[in-house]
């Protein structure tokens, strides 16, 4: 891991340091300084209910944020699940819930695969992650660091991974990714374990890309040198204003149209948005700036979805 851990910390190896290290108090001035628009509070969604098992398609499901079902023949994953009100390490404070969750969390089927992306309360949510353990102790996958504090929680089938690790379950193989990001559920333990993406490999070959939480940067194009084009790739979109403190940290729309074009995906769906109010930036501008960015590289809208919570889609 010498290439992105000095011995105490993870780091992103392509950027500067002095760019990467953005602070909690930088994030306050960020916030009092720079005028932030203001949220829905209470959003009308379709609620799925979906079912037990699925053919041969790949089916995917929007929950909100960056929580997606994904379904196949032979198991049911779930990234980055949160059904909580509020991503924060406090119940009464924090970004909250624009809308209900795209699926009842007691409507799940049963769940195989869990993969969580980094430990930001955005991701990582313990609560909902304790409720799935209790029906039936799913595989959890996740970043370098993590697995420690998952199994104090009472999470149990663990596997952390640094990047370009795999793992497998039933026929499938699961890669972890590079991503550039940061780590920490408080102010005192940043970049303590490793953050990254998934490549999920399905039986017949086929390559689903998700990111999790990530600034645009070179290891994306080394994704697709290394892994080739994805078949469906979940790209975050959202969470990027002001620009000058996110973009090392967060893509805006432009950034995952240039994802989208350097992993060649042939379907890409937009993740990491309109669910919590984490940046400056109007619930709408996401999409609407997707599309602009679209045009600008002569991308296909249908090429680069913006899902609807609770709706499904087949590949």
């Amino acid at each position: 891991m010498k290439d992105y851990f000095n011995g105490k910390k993870f780091f992103n190896p392509w950027l500067d340091p002095m760019r990467e290290k953005k602070s909690f108090a930088g994030l306050l001035k960020a916030r009092l300084t720079n005028k932030w628009a203001k949220w829905p509070k209470n959003l009308p969604v379709t609620v799925s209910k979906p079912v037990a098992r699925v053919d041969s398609d790949i089916k995917i499901t929007f929950v909100g944020h960056s929580t997606f079902l994904i379904q196949t023949e032979k198991l049911n994953i779930l990234t980055d699940p949160v059904w909580s009100k509020r991503v924060s390490p406090f119940k009464w404070a924090g970004p909250s819930r624009t809308h209900l969750p795209g699926i009842e969390l007691g409507e799940l089927p049963q769940i195989d695969v869990v993969l969580v992306s980094h430990n930001h309360y955005d991701h990582m949510d313990i609560d909902t992650l304790k409720k799935i353990e209790e029906t039936g102790s799913p595989l959890v996958l996740t970043g370098f660091g993590n697995e420690a504090f998952l199994k104090s929680e009472g999470i149990m089938r663990v596997v952390e991974m640094k990047w370009w690790d795999e793992a497998t379950e039933e026929g499938f193989r699961f890669t972890y990714l590079p991503a550039q990001h940061f780590s920490g559920r408080w102010i005192d333990d940043r970049n303590e374990t490793l953050w990254g993406g998934f490549l999920m490999t399905t039986p017949n070959g086929k390559k689903i890309y998700f990111g999790g939480d990530s600034g645009y940067g070179p290891f994306v194009k080394e994704i697709e040198r290394r892994t080739g084009q994805m078949d469906l790739a979940i790209i975050p979109i959202g969470a990027y204003e002001p620009r000058e403190f996110f973009k090392e940290m967060h893509n805006n729309p432009e950034d995952a149209v240039l994802t989208h074009l350097d992993l060649k995906s042939k379907q890409s769906v937009a993740c990491h948005f309109g669910t919590f109010q984490l940046t400056a930036e109007d619930i709408g501008d996401p999409a609407k700036d997707l599309k602009i960015a679209l045009t600008k590289y002569g991308v296909e809208p249908k090429a680069f979805l913006v899902p609807e919570v609770g709706h499904e889609y087949r590949y």
